[in-house]
């Protein structure tokens, strides 16, 4: 199975979404003068991912701005010196602006790991909504109707097999936090995400998924757009395993947080070099390989993930494409972005469900789902959670 974490999958631990963390932006940076220019030109549109490519691009030199120019800092630029604010010369007041812009998105970068590490005292309500979340998942199996029983196939887990998975797990995530390794560290369920132990340091290899080590692991987990745990220093991206460490000894000894926000084209920069372009090949080849693909809480705003996940149904005749569950509380603006976009066979092949990952009455209203989808057979069905 492909499972596929967005935004919305993090919410039920209290994780900001993207409009909650531009909130806490407005009033943590109310005094910014380039703060309030950006919500200003994208006043309706403004978002996490946008004032961050924006302010990245803005905090490079001109001769690399102009190399990778995102369409969002574009449309900036021209507004901004239409009204007399030019940031586009090399000037005294363009280099003054270089390092406001590195500020911001470093003190932005900050206040995204603290909010995400929040989290980790959370950690009742992840181990309940991803035991609910597994069993619900085994109880569909168990139920499923003879066309759908051998899309997926369960597996027991775990010291005392009690855990039950599916088999051979691939989660995908754009998300940044750590809710779901918190899950399966806490469950003592082996898996993989890419970090190695060389040479006294714990560093991102994407080789190391495919290490015999890392084989028979229940469960890969694959974080396409970084992690608030991962730094970037001299071309090596190493594991930070003190969350909450001070700011100022992370950026000495570690570096910049290695975290991705290829909104539309603005980061493509970001994508095209190694390890995050092997990511996303992975992804594809999962993709290819899954017969499930459920997708909770992931608003579709990344063309990446868009195309790639088009693609591979694009060229599948219908009768063979995977099941696709997208799991959230509003669909119909992602289906609307879809067919916008012209990711058609995405479009035509996705089974919305309007539910809510993490609320009490989550089960009841998936299973509903399945049967009105004719995924299972049996009318009605219990929930039990695994026992703690």
């Amino acid at each position: 199975m492909l499972l596929f974490l967005g935004a919305g999958a993090s919410k039920p631990f209290g994780i900001p979404t993207m409009l909650d963390f531009v909130r806490i932006f407005d009033k943590e940076f109310g005094d910014s003068k380039i703060y309030a220019e950006l919500s200003s030109v994208f006043d309706g549109t403004f978002d996490l991912e946008t004032v961050m490519t924006v302010l990245e691009d803005l905090s490079r030199s001109v001769e690399t701005l102009y190399e990778t120019i995102s369409p969002q800092t574009a449309r900036f630029l021209l507004k901004e010196r239409r009204s007399g604010v030019d940031y586009s010369v090399d000037s005294e007041s363009r280099k003054k602006s270089m390092l406001e812009a590195n500020e911001l998105l470093s003190r932005i970068k900050s206040i995204i790991r603290t909010e995400c590490n929040k989290a980790v005292d959370n950690e009742s309500t992840i181990l309940k909504v991803y035991d609910d979340f597994f069993a619900v998942l085994n109880n569909q199996n168990n139920s499923a109707s003879s066309l759908n029983r051998s899309l997926w196939s369960a597996t027991s887990y775990g010291p005392s097999n009690s855990r039950i998975l599916p088999s051979d797990l691939r989660v995908f995530t754009t998300n940044y936090d750590q809710c779901v390794e918190t899950y399966f560290n806490r469950r003592q369920l082996e898996f993989c995400r890419g970090i190695v132990h060389r040479f006294g340091e714990n560093v991102f290899d994407v080789d190391s998924y495919d290490y015999p080590s890392e084989q028979n692991k229940p469960c890969k987990i694959y974080k396409l757009h970084g992690s608030i745990d991962l730094f970037e220093k001299e071309d090596k991206i190493r594991k930070l395993d003190a969350p909450r460490t001070d700011d100022r000894f992370v950026i000495k000894e570690y570096g910049k947080e290695s975290m991705r926000f290829p909104i539309e084209f603005g980061g493509y920069r970001q994508i095209i070099e190694s390890p995050y372009l092997d990511l996303f090949r992975r992804f594809r080849d999962v993709a290819k390989e899954k017969k499930w693909w459920i997708i909770i809480g992931f608003s579709f705003r990344d063309r990446t993930v868009c195309s790639i996940l088009n693609d591979v149904l694009r060229l599948k005749p219908k009768i063979d494409r995977p099941t696709i569950l997208l799991m959230n509380l509003h669909t119909e603006p992602v289906l609307n972005r879809l067919k916008e976009w012209r990711y058609e066979a995405l479009y035509e092949t996705i089974c919305p469900a309007e539910v809510e990952f993490g609320s009490k009455d989550f089960g009841e209203q998936l299973h509903k789902i399945f049967l009105e989808r004719h995924f299972v057979s049996e009318p009605h069905i219990g929930f039990a959670r695994v026992e703690k």
